[in-house]
């Protein structure tokens, strides 16, 4: 089963009440920015370095997919842009889950 973060963000759900309890009800988790869906960083209102660090606390191994429309200059039109923009926001996991 799917846990998406996205949606239970913007239904205010209590995302970290949700992993802690059901954890082990979920095969894998999607991500997005709330609002907008746009890519993951500090301008979002869901802070994805602390929720990525809950569910690493489960001892979850399964997936966690980034669903995003990229806002990225170009990343529409170069070849594999998109995949370089996926790297940026892995490293922005990188980065702030370390703690």
């Amino acid at each position: 089963m799917l846990y998406d973060i996205y949606h239970a963000g913007m239904m205010k759900e209590d995302i970290f009440a949700d992993i802690k309890e059901h954890h082990d009800c979920w095969g894998h988790f999607h991500t997005g920015g709330v609002p907008g869906r746009n890519e993951i960083d500090e301008t979002q209102t869901l802070d994805y370095a602390k929720i990525l660090k809950a569910i690493a606390d489960t001892g979850f191994k399964g997936y966690v997919a980034q669903e995003f429309i990229s806002q990225a200059e170009g990343c529409h039109e170069e070849p594999g842009a998109g995949d370089r923009d996926l790297r940026r926001v892995m490293g922005y996991f990188a980065v702030n889950t370390t703690s």
